[in-house]
C-alpha cells in the first residue's frame, strides 16, 4: 500500500498541468544521447551478501596501452557501475542486484562532481600515442555531453511520459532482472522494498520542477496516471509488477514465489 500511495503521490503533483516546458525544446535534439543513467551513491547492500567479482576483463580498457588512462577509465567505470545498479544488471554485472540508484539531488550532485573530476583528469594526460589519445578524447566529448544535458535539462526534475515514469520503472524491475534461484529472488525483493525511498525521491524532485516551472505535458501526465489506475484496479496476480512470479525458473520454491504476491 505504501508503495502504491507513493507512486500515485509521484504522479499527480501539480494540480494545473502545464504545457511542455520550453525546455524541452533544448532537450530534444539531444535524445540521441544513450549513455548510462548514472545519477548517485548506490543503497546499501542486504545483511550477510556476499559481493561478486566484477566481470573480466575489464571493458574499458582493452586496447588502452597508458597506466593513467587505465586506471581513469576503469575508475570512472566501477563508480558508474556502483552508482548505477540497474545498468550494472543490464550489462551483466550482478554484484549490486539488491540495490536501487540513488537518484535524490544530492547523489546527482555528487556523481556531477565525479564527472568533472574525471574531466579534469583526462585533461592532464599528456604524452599518449595515437590509440590512447583517441580513447581520452571520446570520454572526454562524452563527459562533456553528459554535463551539459544534465546541467541544460535536468530531466529527473520534470520529465514523465508514457515509457519512463515511477510505475514503468518498478514493473521494468521484474521484468529486467533474471530470477534463476532464491538468491536472484531475495535480490529482488531487497529492490521492491526500497522502492518506497525510490519514490520519495521522486517526489521531491518533480517538486523541484514545479518550482522553477518545469513539467511535462498534460498529456503525458494524463496517459501516466491511467497506466497506474489501471494496475491498481488489476488483480494482484495480473499486476505488471509480478511478472516475474509468472516469468521465473519453474523449479523456483513456491515459497519464493509467494513471497511477492
Amino acid at each position: 500500500a505504501t508503495e502504491r500511495t507513493g507512486l500515485r503521490q509521484a504522479l499527480m503533483l501539480e494540480p494545473q498541468l502545464r504545457a511542455a516546458c520550453a525546455l524541452l525544446a533544448l532537450c530534444l535534439p539531444l535524445g540521441a544521447w544513450a549513455g548510462p543513467p548514472p545519477v548517485g551513491a548506490m543503497t546499501a547492500p542486504r545483511d550477510g551478501s556476499v559481493a561478486q567479482p566484477a566481470p573480466e576483463p575489464d571493458p574499458v580498457t582493452r586496447g588502452v596501452h597508458d597506466a593513467r588512462l587505465r586506471s581513469l577509465l576503469s575508475d570512472s567505470w566501477e563508480a558508474t557501475l556502483r552508482a548505477s545498479p540497474l545498468f550494472a544488471t543490464s550489462v551483466g554485472d550482478h554484484r549490486f542486484d539488491d540495490r536501487l540508484d540513488d537518484h535524490s539531488a544530492v547523489a546527482r550532485a555528487r556523481f556531477t562532481r565525479a564527472q568533472g573530476e574525471w574531466l579534469l583528469r583526462a585533461a592532464r594526460l599528456t604524452g599518449l600515442d595515437d590509440g590512447d589519445r583517441v580513447h581520452r578524447d571520446v570520454f572526454a566529448r562524452q563527459l562533456e555531453d553528459e554535463l551539459a544535458v544534465e546541467d541544460a535539462c535536468q530531466f529527473s526534475e520534470w520529465s514523465v511520459g508514457a515509457r519512463g515514469n515511477a510505475f514503468q520503472f518498478a514493473a521494468d524491475l521484474g521484468r529486467e532482472q533474471p530470477v534463476r534461484d532464491r538468491a536472484d529472488a531475495q535480490a529482488l525483493l531487497s529492490r521492491f522494498r526500497a522502492l518506497p525511498a525510490w519514490f520519495a525521491d521522486d517526489i521531491a524532485n518533480l517538486r523541484v520542477g514545479i518550482g522553477s516551472g518545469r513539467v511535462a505535458s498534460r498529456a503525458s501526465l494524463e496517459k501516466v496516471i491511467a497506466m497506474v489506475d489501471a494496475e491498481l484496479a488489476a488483480r494482484p496476480e495480473q499486476q505488471a509488477l509480478l511478472t516475474l512470479t509468472r516469468s521465473a525458473a519453474p523449479d523456483l520454491a513456491s515459497d519464493v514465489r509467494a513471497a511477492f504476491i
